[in-house]
């Protein structure tokens, strides 16, 4: 039996994609054109504001056999705590807060991934958490402040299948939330698929107040990255890190759908002037595959970060690194008082930049 010939081109894209290049680690840990790292973190992929901007929730995914963890750095002091899990971690359960078929905490196996700050209805401050760390799920945590120190307290959680890798979450007014599927394992089929020209994967939501969970309308593309809504949870913001694309659409209503070129889009934050920020991986897949086993140093891959218009998807250069010292593969940018903060898929570190530094 013979196969035909776009199998045949097919399955040579993929083996050209999933070659890894050769990587050699960043090492040192000092400013380079006026990007300051900031060391001693573990894959520090995602990143929100806490409350009062004076910190930052960062997810550090788990790296080889190394579990992840969740952890918060002070902004004033530059200093890190760990938050979860941690000697003073604190499970109970909330109606509301997860699903009923939750199995219970996550605890030292915990792998965070993408992650989104929201205030419920009550006052309450709602991390959300996506876990690759013994199961496939998304965490739901309550951040608060408990004698002067912040810590986080475990309500619940979402299961998914097994076979659905996860990236990114967002929160949802009511409780509910949205998360995309990347891909389903083995990635390899995953990959034929996309150069075969089919969808890997989608957006998901899940409601407290509805049984399961049910797929995003026209969410479907290759690889559903980073995900932000605007405040009312009406408009969807989604990257497709090997569409190329980010796409805004009504939620429900993929007709309306706008969408933009990008190179391989990773996550997407709010900048302070209501602009979608966005970190996209110029050399992609083969760049970075390289990477994801990197503890001591940080990934050399070339990134950018580009500032869009939340209704027309305009794209800006804010900030491009050709690769290098001192930290490459850049996933994520946030806007925090007189820096960007951006953090990576491997490596130990993160960087910052003094606004006045970007690009206009």
């Amino acid at each position: 039996m013979t196969l035909r010939l776009p199998w045949l081109l097919a399955l040579s894209a993929l083996l050209i994609a999933c070659t890894p290049q050769p990587v050699e680690p960043v090492t040192g840990c000092q400013a380079v054109a006026n990007v300051e790292p900031l060391c001693g973190f573990q894959a520090p992929e995602d990143m929100v504001l806490r409350p009062g901007e004076g910190g930052l929730l960062i997810s550090q995914m788990g790296v080889d056999s190394a579990p992840g963890s969740l952890v918060m750095l002070d902004l004033a002091t530059l200093r890190q705590r760990r938050l979860y899990p941690s000697a003073l971690s604190r499970h109970q359960r909330l109606s509301g807060w997860g699903a009923e078929k939750c199995p219970g905490p996550p605890g030292e196996e915990i792998s965070p991934h993408g992650i989104d700050l929201h205030q419920r209805q009550d006052g309450a401050w709602q991390l959300w958490v996506v876990n690759h760390g013994g199961r496939e799920s998304v965490e739901s945590f309550e951040l608060t402040k408990q004698s002067g120190q912040w810590e986080l307290i475990w309500r619940g959680c979402v299961p998914f299948h097994s076979r659905r890798y996860l990236n990114d979450v967002a929160a949802l007014p009511g409780g509910g939330m949205l998360a995309t599927e990347m891909f389903r394992t083995p990635v390899l089929w995953s990959m034929l698929l996309h150069y075969l020209g089919g969808s890997t994967g989608r957006v998901w939501e899940w409601q407290p107040d509805v049984r399961g969970l049910r797929p995003l309308p026209g969410s479907g593309g290759s690889f559903p990255n980073g995900i932000l809504t605007d405040p009312e949870g009406k408009v969807v913001y989604v990257n497709y890190y090997l569409d190329g694309e980010v796409r805004r659409f009504d939620r429900g209503r993929p007709s309306t759908e706008i969408k933009v070129s990008l190179p391989f889009p990773d996550n997407s934050s709010w900048s302070g002037d209501g602009e979608l920020l966005v970190a996209a991986h110029v050399d992609g897949i083969p760049s970075v595959m390289g990477c994801e086993n990197i503890r001591e140093g940080a990934c050399p891959a070339a990134f950018s970060i580009y500032a869009l218009d939340p209704e027309t998807l305009e794209p800006r250069l804010r900030f491009h690194h050709p690769g290098g010292a001192p930290m490459g593969a850049g996933t994520v940018a946030l806007e925090a008082g007189p820096h960007w903060y951006m953090g990576s898929l491997s490596g130990d570190r993160l960087v910052r930049i003094r606004r006045q530094h970007l690009q206009p």
